[in-house]
């Protein structure tokens, strides 16, 4: 139980290939367990989905700490549930979340803008809670004039717009914080 009896406006699960693997509707079940308030729930593939809705994304570039049995469940999970596909990936490929962690911020960018370097993609996004990406989200987008978005990044900008925020804070956080939900 999440603070009962204290009303929230959002609450966010924030582990992203536990969210693909659950499934949202399964999160969002066991966060509401015993709330009974309208507390609204996301999570970073929730979040995701509504970014790539809000970006007008179609083909994406995935970039991933991920092993391959994890980007496989993530990018089947993102062609069910959206009109996205998945045209590139890159991952760091690394089991133990701890080396995850310790992934530094320029290796992100070195590797997401050679993603962003293929023509065929609209976006690039950043899968994991556990890699350290809110900087390097506006770097990638001015290097490469794409959109990008993380995991963390994508779940800050819909918690705010769940809670009706809509200030434009794209000069700081990039292209995505100045959309509205569609």
């Amino acid at each position: 139980l999440i603070i009962p009896g204290t009303p929230l406006d959002v609450v966010g699960f924030c582990c992203t290939s536990a969210s693909t693997v659950i499934g949202e509707e399964a999160v969002f079940q066991e966060l509401s367990s015993g709330r009974g308030d309208a507390t609204r729930f996301t999570t970073p593939i929730t979040a995701a989905l509504a970014a790539f809705r809000s970006l007008g994304v179609k083909r994406l570039a995935l970039l991933t700490p991920y092993i391959g049995q994890v980007n496989e469940i993530f990018i089947d999970y993102v062609h069910k549930h959206s009109q996205v596909q998945v045209v590139k990936l890159w991952t760091f490929n690394l089991s133990d979340d701890r080396d995850v962690a310790r992934v530094c911020q320029d290796d992100i960018i070195e590797a997401g803008a050679k993603l962003a370097q293929t023509t065929d993609v609209d976006a690039i996004f950043i899968s994991c809670t556990n890699l350290r990406v809110m900087q390097a989200v506006s770097r990638i987008e001015e290097m490469s004039g794409k959109a990008c978005t993380s995991s963390n990044h994508a779940l800050a900008w819909h918690a705010l717009r769940l809670m009706g925020h809509s200030q434009d804070l794209s000069k700081k956080w990039g292209k995505l914080f100045s959309k509205q939900m569609t």
